[in-house]
């Protein structure tokens, strides 16, 4: 029983560890020593990995859970030799190539990360602190400076920092902290733009002003693209964090050129040819959609404008229009009719988003199909009926057919949405004589061969 592990190989003791039970952790230590021998005590219990690499030591960091933690390590230095404290807890990684430090950031816990950094000073050279635990990077290609970019807590990000300057040589930091870019391209400056926190990305600009020049925060850290191709603003974009992206925005303002903002961040794209713009509508970020808008308005030609930002399209020919339709947000799509209707004549509103299609052929109305958002079909409709020739309404809007050969009648047929083929249809019979309804909506197949009925059975 004592020694038993469960399917994920975590021992009682990795699982009192993992709930935070003090109590349980307790008597698990004291029939341990009643039953079992030193030797199983330091091999399946204390030094035991769970099927992911963890040890109990490990779950309790990476869980926030100091008096776990505080307990558990009580026990390492009764049972354990110094060589196994060493290379068996301290410096050990996990499957994931995490290290105890890396755990000890994950939470946040700046008092968990003390309590490590306490150890880790007492126990080990400046060698292996340095080398193998603030400049050791995961599986990910993520360094503790990493993981704590992504954690609320600005305080464990400081402590880190405070342990580089005194550990590290200028260069390391730069290049293996600040500049560092894990397996996905990112550097710590992309990961708070991810997390959304703006105090841990003001440190990190300010410890960049302190070491880099002015090239490398413009071109590794500003400018600086992921293996998605997007900078820390597109990513900050993408993710909705509005507060964060303004502060990205007033700092490339201190740093960049105009053309430089312009062309590598407001209209920059990434390698699904998605600009920032894109990122906000995939996001469904009125707020953040609106932002963008402001800052184009007052950094780019009206030209631009319209056609690298209100109309632009991804590599997929979508523009933030179909995306806004897909996700039925409506309070979107009505901000860019809004702003078509000021900068665009009522002809090319009806030609490049109305009417608009992407490479798969979809308009407007097949993503609302898709995405079974009713609303949406019905705004798009009113849309139509207002601003549409009649003739453009039947064979460009209701009739229009994507790359497959589906109107939004297959498409609501496939997905099995009959509310959705209904309202088309009542549609159509307002434009239609039942002849060109059966003849042009009912009874014509995909180029499959398939009728709308084949894809509702």
């Amino acid at each position: 029983m004592l020694l038993a592990t469960d399917n994920e190989g975590m021992t009682a003791l990795h699982l009192a560890a993992w709930k935070g039970n003090l109590h349980i952790l307790v008597k698990v230590r004291e029939w341990a020593e009643e039953k079992l021998t030193t030797q199983e005590i330091n091999n399946k219990l204390l030094l035991a990995t769970d099927n992911e690499g963890m040890t109990a030591l490990y779950v309790a960091a990476g869980k926030g859970k100091l008096d776990i933690l505080l307990n558990l390590w009580y026990w390492v230095e009764e049972k354990l030799t110094t060589e196994e404290i060493h290379n068996k807890l301290l410096l050990a990684t996990d499957n994931k190539g995490i290290t105890f430090l890396h755990a000890a950031a994950w939470k946040g816990n700046i008092d968990i990360l003390l309590k490590v950094g306490e150890w880790a000073k007492e126990k080990l050279t400046a060698e292996d602190i340095n080398n193998k635990l603030l400049l050791a990077t995961d599986k990910e290609g993520m360094t503790a400076l990493h993981v704590a970019a992504t954690a609320d807590n600005p305080d464990v990000l400081l402590k880190l920092w405070e342990w580089a300057q005194e550990k590290l040589t200028r260069e390391e930091i730069n290049n293996k902290l600040l500049l560092a870019k894990d397996n996905e391209g990112r550097t710590a400056l992309h990961v708070a733009a991810t997390a959304g926190n703006s105090d841990v990305l003001l440190k990190l600009w300010e410890w960049a002003q302190e070491k880099l020049t002015t090239e490398e925060i413009n071109n590794k850290l500003l400018l600086a693209k992921d293996n998605e191709g997007r900078t820390a603003l597109h990513v900050a974009a993408s993710e909705g964090k509005l507060l964060l992206m303004q502060k990205l925005w007033e700092l490339a303002e201190e740093k960049l050129t105009k053309e430089e903002i312009n062309n590598n961040m407001l209209l920059a794209a990434d390698n699904e040819g998605k600009t920032a713009w894109h990122g906000a509508a995939c996001k469904g970020k009125l707020d953040v959609l609106q932002k963008l808008w402001e800052w184009a308005e007052e950094k780019l030609t009206t030209e631009d404008v319209c056609n690298e930002v209100l109309l632009a399209t991804d590599n997929n020919g979508r523009t933030a229009w179909h995306e806004a339709a897909y996700l039925g947000k409506l309070d979107i799509m009505q901000k860019l009719l809004e702003w078509a209707e000021m900068k665009l004549a009522r002809e090319e509103i009806n030609k490049n988003l109305l009417l608009a299609t992407d490479k798969e052929g979809r308009t407007a109305l097949h993503e609302a199909a898709y995405g079974r958002k009713l609303d949406t079909l019905y705004k798009l409709w009113d849309w139509a009926k207002e601003k549409l020739a009649t003739e453009d309404i039947i064979n460009k809007f209701l009739l229009a057919t994507d790359n497959k050969g589906n109107t939004a009648w297959h498409v609501a047929a496939y997905q099995g949405y009959i509310d959705i083929m209904q309202n088309v249809r009542e549609w159509a019979e307002g434009k239609l004589s039942t002849e060109e309804i059966n003849n042009k909506l009912i009874l014509p197949t995909d180029n499959d061969g398939k009728r709308a009925w084949h894809e509702e059975a």
